[in-house]
């Protein structure tokens, strides 16, 4: 759930915070295995084994360091646990040799953050940046709606209806 949504709040997050920064999105973690590398070689290895590998949302190479950022509008656990996994396969990860020496910053990027999410976040080293765009605000109230009484009730008339449809 989400996911469209926190692409593009990670796309608008980093097109802020890091205008000029190299940026590199949706990037694969983490060793190629080795049976790729001797079945295919090295390069297609690269390519066949990218759904194997671990996905941060975004690695913003800055002149002094890295940074892994994790876009979540809802599951911010997710984003705090993934985090410091991501940035332990750094120096494992063939396309990222030359930057494994580097500091890492791991940054969770969500739309609010409260006491929680903050406790989480700090004690595992993760920064937490509150941003939103127009759009995820909407999403977010319309997410708040889907425990009112109205909207219950019209979950339960739809289910209904697709019952005695068959439907269900």
């Amino acid at each position: 759930m989400g996911k469209p949504r926190e692409r593009a709040l990670i796309r608008e997050y980093i097109a802020q915070r890091y205008p000029r920064s190299h940026v590199i999105f949706d990037c694969a973690l983490g060793p190629v295995p080795e049976v790729l590398i001797a079945a295919w070689g090295a390069r297609k290895a690269l390519r066949v084994g990218r759904g194997l590998r671990p996905v941060v949302d975004a690695l913003v190479i800055t002149d002094g360091s890295l940074v892994l950022v994790e876009a979540k509008i809802i599951r911010w656990l997710d984003g705090i646990s993934k985090l410091p996994v991501y940035s332990g396969l750094v120096p494992t990860t063939p396309e990222l040799a030359e930057y494994r020496d580097r500091p890492r910053r791991m940054i969770l990027c969500t739309p609010w953050a409260g006491e929680s999410v903050l406790a989480a976040a700090a004690g595992v080293g993760v920064e937490v940046e509150e941003f939103s765009t127009p759009e995820v605000d909407d999403y977010v109230r319309e997410l708040d709606k889907y425990w009112s009484r109205e909207y219950q009730a019209a979950r339960a008339d739809k289910k209904r209806a697709r019952e005695l449809l068959g439907l269900e």
